[in-house]
């Protein structure tokens, strides 16, 4: 089936980037690789002036050694991305937070409901089907309504407090029917990190939107190393503490918390960079800055349309003022 899609991508699927929005990306490129050679040299004429060693010479004048220091601090430079503003950094820390818990999720509960709960292979597949069920209903179904009516912002936050509740049912259900039931809120979780990437790709350029992209998937990359490792922790120090309230499930509870940290993270997001439309305080009027095309509210447009309209109508010339 992974063969098949493959096949599907490269005969089927249109090309969505634009030629020109590559070239602009080559060019940044291009121009970041000329300023580094630029300094390597202006370095090696600098040090000229007094005792240079030969390898630092080497270092900086060789053409292979640039290319291979550009290689390896390219990553560095890409990622330097998310450290542009108060806002990126707010964003790339929802990410982390998103990743950490849902890739602990992942990994850790299978194990802790066959040892905790008896879980059978029956009971994984009825919790597999409830989970995909539940994420197709609320992809297709919920998130683009809900989106419209609250806006980009409040999507992140009400799907950091679903992942919160259902991480803390998980910690204290003693009952599979408890964990079925969590398992159907699960899916509004899932919501998060899509709003995520569709928040950071707004705002940036369309010559940008690769690098963004790549830099937020390696940020969820990194959480997804380390959430397992850091709710394991959690569990060994607490799976021994039957008749408290910590026990084996403290680490969903605690998983359950970070969800609550990041909840206030999204609410501290600005209104004007986070959604997109006027109506829940986003911008109307964007300009982007790579092709300086302006994004027009449709009150706007109609208004517009209707000057052209009698502009045109008095006008001796047929020309159509009323096209954009």
């Amino acid at each position: 089936m992974v063969f098949a899609g493959f096949l599907l991508t490269v005969f089927v699927v249109p090309e969505t980037l634009q030629p020109h929005v590559a070239e602009d990306a080559k060019r940044r490129r291009k121009e970041q690789n000329t300023m580094d050679d630029e300094r390597d040299h202006q370095q090696v004429a600098d040090q000229d002036q007094r005792w240079f060693s030969v390898f630092w010479k080497f270092y900086y004048g060789s053409c292979l050694c640039r290319t291979v220091r550009r290689l390896a601090m390219r990553p560095f430079r890409e990622m330097s991305i998310l450290n542009r503003n108060c806002f990126f950094r707010l964003i790339s820390a929802l990410a982390f937070f998103t990743g950490m818990v849902m890739s602990g999720d992942q990994v850790l509960l299978i194990y802790y409901l066959e040892d905790q709960l008896n879980f059978n292979q029956k009971d994984v597949s009825v919790m597999f089907l409830i989970v995909g069920v539940a994420g197709i209903f609320v992809q297709v179904v919920v998130m683009k309504p809900l989106n419209d009516a609250v806006g980009e912002k409040m999507v992140v936050a009400l799907s950091f407090v679903a992942g919160s509740a259902v991480n803390f049912i998980y910690g204290i259900a003693r009952h599979k029917s408890t964990i079925f039931a969590a398992l159907l809120i699960s899916g509004f979780s899932n919501m998060s990190f899509p709003t995520i990437s569709a928040i950071k790709a707004n705002n940036v350029k369309s010559s940008e939107q690769g690098r963004i992209q790549g830099a937020l998937y390696s940020v969820k990359a990194l959480a997804s190393g380390v959430g397992p490792a850091v709710l394991q922790f959690v569990y060994s120090k607490t799976k021994n503490r039957e008749g408290t309230f910590l026990g084996p499930g403290t680490m969903f509870i605690f998983a359950a918390g970070l969800f609550l940290v990041a909840v206030g993270l999204a609410l501290a997001l600005p209104n004007d960079k986070t959604n997109t439309s006027p109506k829940h305080g986003g911008r109307p009027n964007q300009t982007d800055e790579n092709e300086g095309l302006m994004a027009i509210d449709d009150e706007a447009l109609g208004e517009y349309r209707r000057l052209a309209s009698d502009s045109s109508s008095s006008s001796e010339d047929e020309e159509d003022y009323g096209t954009i």
